[in-house]
């Protein structure tokens, strides 16, 4: 009969504290307010979140970067970077947080009507690898970058009615990781 009095015990608080709660008045006064300064109808509040804590959650609430675009133009036959595409790459590569924060790159080749199928698929294949090489040369990892050849095969949206130097080109589509 000892070993079961803790057990017994037990039970007969939380039978106690059971009745208590039901017994306790449902229509109590609320918690009297704060009192005001004079003249001001709402009374002042105070945080009870830690200032760090804070800072966290207000950094959280920046928006997500948006996706950068770049276009970079080729000569007839060639998937050599002409200075004016290393500038506009070095532009992209300045993107603050690309280099490490796990941004993601798509670059597309594409060529001109002229040409066969397969020499432009190729061209267009060169053409992106030449961007991807400089890009990874500038920081970024391998990993990162997505290469397709869309040469003539698949033509840009907007290559109708553009001259042909325009359609010699890789489209870099550069997206930031998803916000956490």
């Amino acid at each position: 009969m000892i070993r079961h009095l803790p057990a017994l015990s037990v039970g007969l608080v939380l039978a106690g504290l059971t009745a208590a709660c039901e017994d306790r008045p449902a229509d109590r006064d609320p918690a009297p307010a704060p009192a005001t300064a004079a003249g001001d109808e709402t009374p002042p509040t105070a945080s009870i979140i830690r200032p760090s804590v804070r800072a966290e959650i207000e950094k959280r609430a920046e928006p997500a970067p948006e996706p950068v675009e770049a276009r970079v133009l080729f000569d007839y036959g060639s998937a050599d970077l002409s200075d004016a595409a290393r500038t506009r790459l070095d532009e992209v590569l300045a993107t603050e947080g690309l280099v490490d924060s796990g941004w993601t790159l798509t670059l597309t080749g594409r060529t001109d009507s002229r040409g066969g199928i397969q020499a432009n698929q190729r061209m267009a294949q060169e053409r992106a690898e030449a961007v991807r090489d400089y890009l990874v040369a500038g920081g970024l990892a391998i990993e990162q970058i997505t290469v397709v050849a869309a040469g003539e095969v698949e033509p840009a949206p907007d290559q109708a009615g553009m001259d042909a130097s325009a359609a010699r080109r890789v489209d870099v589509l550069a997206t930031p990781p998803p916000p956490t």
